[in-house]
């Protein structure tokens, strides 16, 4: 609650002290009430008397704080004027006193816009209307009464808005130049304090990623994953950390001790179901990739019993294979001596495989007229299928081969096939020379090998 009153006074120069002014009185009815109004006359000394109390300033303070709730002040104000001064002063105190009860979120927004501004909740991906504020001077107050943490928007608009968030009591205030987190100025409440100070870092963090080169990413993408779980361990108690959750989502595996302080946060101060179960589908997620993890590292191992025990190991010379194309045409990998080879085990019906053909095809573009090719094992069963993939995805090199008879296929037997896509990069003395690369990495290893 806020109570403006406007009272005239006039001051005239002398060399005594005038009479004291009575300004007004105000039953203070909360722990957290101070009195208020608005400097002038600062060339002055001024007295300020409330009940029993008085300050001596030489200017009009703008708030007296500590005062005892549910008691009457009378307040006061007089000036002793600076020797010889003849000027004479007729000014307007404005006394303010506020009135802010425990369970209440006072939220202040100053703003050079005439426009009107609204609070938000968002809820099933809509927002929603919670309050509004109309004031020709811009200066918007809500008096929200959250009965534990909330994330809310303010803004115009639901495309001019920003977040904050509010909690049981309190206060905060907001100077919005642009609706950008670099022209925000927040005061008042060190959680919405600290939250804005991320968002400014994690945007130039996320800027400095999206105009980095491919290489370069691969360096920033690990420094800002350090940047938001260095932020959480920091601030791993205030509400503020709720607020990576979107960007911890796209790759939670790296977040899970971030994800369980962050969960703590929800059980304790938002006791939000809609979050905790948002995080909980996280924590679940992670789990599972564990687990599968744990499987592919356990299958891995074995692999490399196999290919040990089939003389596969890096610098064998790589096992020959004699098999046809879907023309009937017989293909021998020893043939290609004296070219940098990628041996690559897959199948029509295989998703990551068929996921990971276009790098393999760009690869090969790049590289061909180098001394680079593909030899492509299939573990289809049927022609029609395997024919389809090799034409729908592109796969332009002539070395296409597969007996049709899926993971009985005798090439897939020679080298331990248990998983696929499963490649193998040969040099052109049909060493092999590294396992299952891919993306840059593959394409980086190949580079050297043909400049080798």
């Amino acid at each position: 609650m806020r109570i403006v009153i406007i009272l005239l006074f006039f001051l005239c120069s002398c060399s005594t002290c005038p009479s004291p002014t009575f300004l007004s009185s105000k039953n203070i009815t909360s722990t957290s009430a101070s009195l208020n109004w608005a400097p002038s006359g600062n060339e002055r000394k001024w007295i300020i008397r409330y009940n029993n109390s008085i300050v001596v300033t030489d200017t009009i303070p703008t708030s007296i704080k500590g005062l005892t709730p549910n008691t009457l002040y009378n307040c006061y104000v007089s000036a002793i004027c600076k020797p010889g001064d003849t000027s004479s002063l007729s000014s307007p105190i404005t006394f303010t006193t506020e009135l802010a009860e425990d369970n209440e979120y006072n939220f202040h927004v100053n703003t050079d816009s005439k426009n009107p501004y609204y609070l938000y909740k968002y809820e099933k991906g809509t927002f929603i209307t919670v309050d509004s504020s109309y004031s020709k001077n811009g200066i918007h107050y809500f008096n929200i009464k959250p009965l534990h943490h909330e994330i809310l928007w303010c803004g115009e608009n639901q495309s001019n808005c920003f977040v904050f968030i509010a909690k049981p009591s309190g206060k905060c205030e907001v100077t919005v130049d642009a609706f950008d987190v670099a022209s925000l100025k927040i005061t008042l409440d060190s959680n919405n304090i600290l939250l804005n100070d991320f968002f400014q870092k994690r945007q130039d963090q996320i800027n400095r990623i999206t105009t980095a080169s491919e290489i370069v990413k691969k360096e920033l993408i690990p420094a800002y994953y350090d940047f938001m779980k260095d932020f959480i361990k920091r601030n791993k108690t205030s509400p503020a950390i709720l607020m990576t959750l979107n960007d911890i989502q796209q790759n939670p595996f790296q977040f899970k001790n971030e994800i369980l302080f962050i969960k703590n946060v929800i059980e304790k101060k938002f006791k939000n179901e809609t979050y905790l179960k948002q995080v909980n589908q996280l924590l679940q997620y992670v789990n599972q990739q564990e687990n599968l993890l744990a499987q592919q590292e356990q299958r891995e191992k074995e692999e490399r019993q196999i290919r040990k025990s089939l003389g596969l190991n890096i610098g064998d010379v790589a096992p020959d294979i004699r098999l046809q194309n879907p023309k009937g045409k017989t293909y021998q990998l020893s043939d290609l001596k004296g070219k940098v080879v990628l041996l690559d085990f897959w199948a029509s019906w295989c998703r990551p495989c068929r996921a990971e053909n276009p790098n393999v095809v760009r690869i090969y573009e790049n590289n061909k007229a180098k001394g680079f090719t593909v030899f492509s094992v299939s573990l289809d069963q049927k022609k029609d299928s395997w024919e389809n993939a090799i034409k729908l995805d592109n796969l332009s090199w002539p070395y296409h081969v597969s007996d049709l008879a899926g993971w009985n296929s005798v090439a897939a037997q020679k080298y331990g096939i248990r998983s696929i896509p499963s490649t193998f990069l040969l040099d052109k003395e049909n060493r092999i020379v590294a396992y299952n690369l891919r993306g840059e990495e593959l394409a980086q290893k190949i580079k050297a090998l043909l400049n080798g």
